[in-house]
């Protein structure tokens, strides 16, 4: 992935985050608690200011009670239709 590609991408895992958060009806405290990560950090994810590693996207996908590779498939479909 280029630099030039990261920012959307970015975006588009922070709103597969906000979506799969939604649909179970958790807040980002409870994602944050369930993940073990700062509420504030879940919230910059969401909003797509910082690039999250591996192990975080785990514990979210964790919390989320996803598997990693559904929380990575949703983010390439919301960066997908984002770009096109």
């Amino acid at each position: 992935m280029s630099a030039t590609d990261a920012s959307p991408f970015r975006a588009a895992v922070g709103a597969a985050v906000r979506e799969l958060r939604g649909c179970r009806v958790l807040s980002q405290e409870e994602l944050a608690w369930r993940a073990t990560l700062s509420t504030s950090h879940v919230g910059r994810i969401e909003r797509g200011q910082t690039d999250p590693a591996l192990s975080t996207l785990r514990a979210l996908a964790r919390g989320l009670d996803v598997d990693l590779s559904s929380l990575v498939r949703l983010a390439e479909e919301r960066a997908l239709e984002t770009s096109g």
